[in-house]
């Protein structure tokens, strides 16, 4: 994977980025959680828009296998990184991946985790990340507190 994704092909590296599920499914939930997003988080500042997008949209995938809903705030961080950048298919992909967490995350992990980074794109200077949080507020207003409800709708 390391070698897919640093190779200067950039259709490599999108390969690459596809197979993250199954390298994540190969290592095992503890690994995939440490070592995996941990490489991915430093590999995003030299990946180009296209690949950055393959690796938003198998976040969704990785999610099954990082050891249950626990443990999805470590992917909240790299979606996080995704969803404020320029482009805005990676934002789209990064806000679908959100998504799909917010869904299977409890009401605290909502609160603790999705609520700030939602707050932030909305307040964001480009309008990318104010698209994404329009999209991931009716996921994550259910389970928000009622003070954090009051805020969204404010």
């Amino acid at each position: 994977l390391k070698e897919d994704l640093q190779d200067e092909d950039h259709s490599v590296q999108i390969e690459g980025a596809k197979k993250i599920p199954v390298v994540a499914t190969a290592i095992g939930p503890k690994r995939a959680r440490k070592d995996l997003i941990d490489f991915l988080s430093e590999y995003l500042n030299e990946s180009s828009d296209e690949t950055m997008v393959a690796i938003g949209k198998a976040m969704a995938d990785v999610a099954k296998v990082v050891g249950g809903a626990e443990f999805l705030g470590c992917l909240v961080p790299l979606l996080e990184k995704l969803a404020f950048e320029e482009e805005t298919v990676v934002c789209d992909a990064a806000s679908t991946s959100l998504g799909s967490i917010i869904q299977d995350m409890g009401k605290n992990e909502v609160e603790k985790q999705i609520m700030p980074i939602l707050e932030r794109m909305a307040n964001a200077e480009w309008f990318q990340p104010r698209v994404g949080v329009s999209k991931l507020l009716p996921m994550a207003y259910p389970k928000a507190s009622e003070g954090s409800q009051k805020t969204i709708i404010e």
